[in-house]
C-alpha cells in the first residue's frame, strides 16, 4: 500500500507532501513527543500526531523538511490553517480506501475534530 504525494500551494509556494505508512518506531516517537506535554495536551496535538504518523517529509519550495524532525514538524503544523490539515487528512483517507474496513476497527479520533 502506498500513499501517493500531495501537491498544494501555501501562499503561492509550492508544497509536496510525502506520504509512507507508519511504522512502530515512528509512532512512538510522535506519542511521547505528543505525551511528553502532560496537562498541557491540547486536541491540535492529537489531531498532530495523526496526521503526521504518516508524513514522510515535506518539501517546500524545493527545500526537505524531514519530519523526523519532530519538533520543526510541529511547528509547521501549527501554522496551517484547518482546511489544508482536512485536505491531507482527507488524501491519506482517499490513499488508503482499499484497507477502509481494517481502518474502521482502528479508534480514529480525528472524527471529534472535523
Amino acid at each position: 500500500i502506498d500513499i501517493k504525494n500531495l501537491d498544494i500551494k501555501i501562499n503561492g509556494a509550492p508544497f509536496v507532501f510525502e506520504f509512507e505508512l507508519p511504522t512502530l518506531t515512528k509512532d512512538i516517537a510522535f506519542l511521547k513527543y505528543v505525551a511528553s506535554k502532560g496537562k498541557d495536551i491540547q486536541s491540535i496535538d492529537v489531531l498532530f500526531y495523526f496526521t503526521c504518523r504518516f508524513l514522510k517529509k515535506i518539501i517546500i519550495d524545493g527545500e526537505f523538511l524531514e519530519v523526523t524532525d519532530i519538533e520543526l514538524t510541529e511547528n509547521l503544523f501549527q501554522r496551517l490553517d484547518i482546511n489544508r490539515v482536512t485536505i491531507i487528512n482527507k488524501h491519506i483517507d482517499s490513499q488508503l480506501s482499499d484497507i477502509k474496513t481494517i481502518r474502521d476497527l482502528e479508534v480514529d479520533p480525528r472524527v471529534f475534530f472535523a
